[in-house]
């Protein structure tokens, strides 16, 4: 199936947006000058609206997610005590003291609008993807799934490597396990989520697995992103895509194709150490 560029299409519903932001001014004086330009003017506005929500509810579980989270968001930081936010957070030995319930409605809090809104835009963009080809189910199967295996994973990592109890919340492990559908599904398709530019929707995806790969390699002190329940989500995935798909062959296909994108990369990094002089890949 071909896909248009989600992102691409996301880039032109903001720019609309951003330009009607732009002229609005101006549209208000020319309506107050010529009144009887009124009419055209809201039919416009009314026009653009329609078809920002036609294109908006094209895939209408991730459509869904994205206001459960905006709500779940609006919510939590006007109306919830923080009693209510310890009851909702989830915490590692919760989860294995009968508080499975935080492994859903923790994914549906963030900390703030910059968590809420990285992590929506990565969720239109991959969700409209994964939707398309496994359908409403499939992909409701996909982040469910991911959701828990990588609340249950992180908090295994938590309680018996880490040695603490550490809270989390916020979409990203369902999310990174739709990232990892994705990668695999349409693994060149092309995304402009990078700062505008097209590259293959694998080449991000993998970016992201590599970046959280090193983070729990590497800890930075002060980073509480995470990692772990992102890679517990991408490798969740890697198993729910494969129940869920129809075509199997493709999913075949995308995983080679994946393997070796990153032999590549492999191999252009120690080409690159080798001519710095500092040696082979240990």
């Amino acid at each position: 199936m071909s896909i248009r560029s989600e992102s691409e299409l996301l880039w032109q519903q903001l720019k609309k947006m951003l330009y009607a932001l732009i002229t609005l001014p101006y549209h208000l004086i020319d309506v107050l000058i010529h009144p009887s330009k009124m009419a055209d003017k809201v039919g416009a506005v009314h026009e653009w609206f329609k078809e920002f929500f036609r294109w908006f509810f094209e895939s209408r579980a991730t459509a869904t997610i994205i206001l459960l989270n905006v709500a779940a968001f609006a919510v939590s930081m006007t109306m919830f005590s923080e009693q209510q936010w310890e009851r909702y957070i989830l915490y590692p030995e919760s989860v294995f003291n009968g508080g499975l319930v935080s492994l859903v409605t923790s994914a549906f809090l963030h900390a703030d609008v910059w968590h809420l809104l990285g992590n929506m835009l990565a969720l239109l963009i991959m969700g409209r993807i994964v939707e398309k080809e496994v359908g409403t189910l499939g992909f409701l199967i996909i982040y469910f799934g991911a959701m828990v295996i990588s609340g249950i994973g992180s908090s295994l990592f938590y309680i018996f490597v880490a040695n603490t109890n550490i809270g989390s919340i916020g979409a990203s492990g369902a999310i990174a396990g739709v990232t990892s559908a994705a990668i695999l599904i349409q693994p060149f398709y092309l995304t402009y989520l990078v700062a505008g530019i097209p590259l293959p929707v694998s080449v991000v995806g993998l970016a992201f697995i590599t970046q959280d790969v090193l983070a729990v390699l590497n800890p930075l002190p002060g980073d509480n992103i995470g990692h772990i329940a992102h890679l517990a989500g991408y490798t969740a995935t890697f198993l729910l895509v494969f129940f869920v798909a129809q075509d199997k062959r493709k999913l075949f296909k995308g995983l080679i194709v994946n393997v070796a994108i990153v032999l590549l990369a492999l191999a252009a990094f120690q080409l690159k150490l080798v001519s710095l002089g500092t040696g082979m890949i240990p």
